[in-house]
């Protein structure tokens, strides 16, 4: 293959996903002509500025790395470009996670990297045979790229007045690519200096009030789990039949939003006084964990993920005690394998403890995370990454809240059999698209957020101990029950509920608090880690209607 013939070819292959997004997604018109004459000349520019058009092609594998990643994308998720997330997720997700998710999509995946390493194999080997490209050829590659790039240049312009807000740094692959990239880089840097930067903070925490009994509080951390799916938001299926038979001992929140659909973001949000609106600080202060230790309990943090040396981990080890079980087993264990730490934790002392569990929940492989005992459901087998599969999707994913179920009703029985003060509080860090209408989208973590992903489970479960001596708290948070909230409130309630002090916890976002102030504004932290409210995540009209439906109201 001559020098211009491998230039097509690599134009060709790097602006294939500029082909798909032009005729896939709904841009204007000068935002389509831009997202083509740009990139377009720019590659034929980069091959022709040395006379062997293989080493530059071999120096563009980079433009090669992003174009495979967002074909796979396109068909993973059918979104519109590698998000910060994405970039984040390569470092954080552990290896058993990924190959339940790559055995599903490989036959994509080897498509979409054979053809990049073809043009890689053709290049070195134009490389090897030292072709060149003529002089004449190459002046006119130059000259169709620089026009080609002068005529992008000059229909950003057009789509800048087409499309407010429009710039080439946001919508123009794979410069939104670069820039992600760089964005997921600058995050990943603040968490390694984590460490040091919270290393003086203080809570200057104190206990207000010692119930009559021994104090135990549990937190438990779902994954991946929508509020559509469970029957205390009017799903049909019986996925919760242990907590349901609990009747009114369950406080269930109907109208709590994430603040992230992606676990890295949102679990620290959780365990953090900082919101989406000051996300920042939150690499300069310390989570729950260190709040109750301050305050005179013993600590537990169990995970059933595997470290990821993100903040997850670092607000876990600020515990007294912290586990991660796929230290000991490099396979996914299921949920339940968290109960004998819960219950030697119990039976260890008298002290007050405050135990986090950050379970597996829903996460995908859904038909992996429960025993083939709790397959209720069927069939469950996932066979392929598509709509056609939704069903045993569905099927499988209904029978991994069933196990949740178990897991929390076993929790409870534990608490229960203590005779303590004690209370249970619930939540997944996001939902989960599942194919669930014409856009075809699934999993999570996408630049654009939708119903499904947001709208989560929130409950709380108190003791007859507790009941008896915090009264007004039980009241006040069957009262909230429908106030709209974010997981912002869960440090404070979660505090509040343990009667903590703090100049850091607000009684105003606490959901046992009877001055719990419902009008405060709901933040989303979005993929570039920029606070918006709920109208600025990428909505659909698809979304607001289920949205108005649940009387859901986004706006303050």
């Amino acid at each position: 293959m001559d020098g211009i013939a491998l230039t097509i070819f690599f134009v060709v292959a790097v602006m294939l996903p500029n082909i798909v997004l032009t005729f896939s997604q709904d841009y204007p018109l000068w935002h389509r002509l831009t997202m083509l004459l740009l990139p377009a000349g720019f590659y034929t520019v980069w091959c022709s500025l040395l006379p062997r058009s293989g080493v530059m092609i071999l120096l563009g594998i980079p433009f090669m790395f992003f174009a495979a990643f967002q074909v796979v994308l396109f068909y993973l998720l059918q979104e519109t470009v590698i998000s910060v997330d994405m970039f984040t997720n390569l470092g954080t997700t552990n290896s058993s996670e990924s190959l339940e998710l790559l055995h599903n999509i490989y036959p994509v995946i080897l498509s979409a990297c054979s053809l990049y390493i073809v043009l890689i194999l053709l290049a070195v080997y134009s490389v090897r045979r030292r072709r060149v490209i003529r002089p004449a050829a190459r002046r006119n590659m130059l000259f169709v790229g620089g026009f080609l790039l002068a005529a992008g240049i000059g229909s950003s312009f057009g789509a800048m007045a087409e499309t407010r807000g429009f710039t080439a740094l946001d919508d123009i692959f794979p410069i939104n690519a670069f820039r992600n990239r760089y964005l997921s880089q600058r995050e990943w840097m603040k968490v390694k200096r984590y460490e040091k930067s919270c290393a003086d903070f203080c809570f200057d925490a104190t206990k207000n009030d010692h119930a009559p009994q021994r104090e135990i509080y549990l937190f438990v951390i779902g994954e991946s789990s929508r509020a559509c799916n469970w029957p205390a938001y009017g799903y049909d299926r019986p996925t919760t039949p242990n907590l349901t038979n609990r009747g009114d001992q369950i406080v269930w929140f109907q109208n709590i939003l994430t603040q992230s659909n992606s676990t890295h973001k949102s679990v620290p949000l959780m365990l953090s006084p900082i919101g989406a609106d000051t996300h920042d600080y939150i690499y300069r202060y310390k989570g729950l964990l260190a709040l109750f230790r301050e305050a005179g309990f013993h600590t537990m943090f169990v995970s059933n993920q595997a470290r990821n040396r993100a903040m997850i981990d670092h607000l876990g080890k600020q515990a007294d005690t912290a586990i991660f079980l796929q230290d000991h087993h490099r396979r996914n264990n299921y949920d339940s394998n968290l109960l004998p730490f819960v219950r030697k934790a119990i039976l260890r002392d008298t002290a007050d403890l405050f135990i986090v569990l950050h379970t597996y929940g829903s996460h995908f492989n859904y038909n992996g995370r429960y025993p083939a005992s709790f397959a209720k459901f069927f069939p469950d087998r996932i066979t392929s990454l598509d709509a056609t599969c939704r069903e045993r999707m569905i099927n499988a994913y209904d029978n991994s809240i069933l196990y949740t179920d178990y897991l929390l009703d076993q929790l409870i029985r534990m608490l229960e059999r203590s005779q303590t003060c004690t209370a249970l509080f619930f939540s997944p860090d996001h939902g989960e698209d599942i194919f669930d209408d014409d856009r075809n989208r699934f999993l999570h973590s996408s630049p654009s957020a939708s119903y499904y992903q947001l709208h989560i489970p929130c409950m709380v479960w108190f003791s007859a101990g507790y009941s008896a001596a915090y009264p007004e708290r039980v009241a006040s948070a069957r009262s909230h029950t429908a106030s709209p909230a974010t997981t912002h409130a869960y440090f404070h309630t979660l505090a509040d509920m343990a009667s903590i002090e703090s100049p850091y916890v607000s009684s105003h976002l606490s959901l046992v608090n009877p001055v719990f102030d419902s009008s405060t504004v709901r933040h989303y932290l979005n993929d570039q880690y920029q606070a918006v409210d709920y109208l600025s995540v990428g909505l659909q009209e698809e979304d607001f209607a289920i949205f108005r439906k649940r009387k859901i109201h986004l706006s303050h």
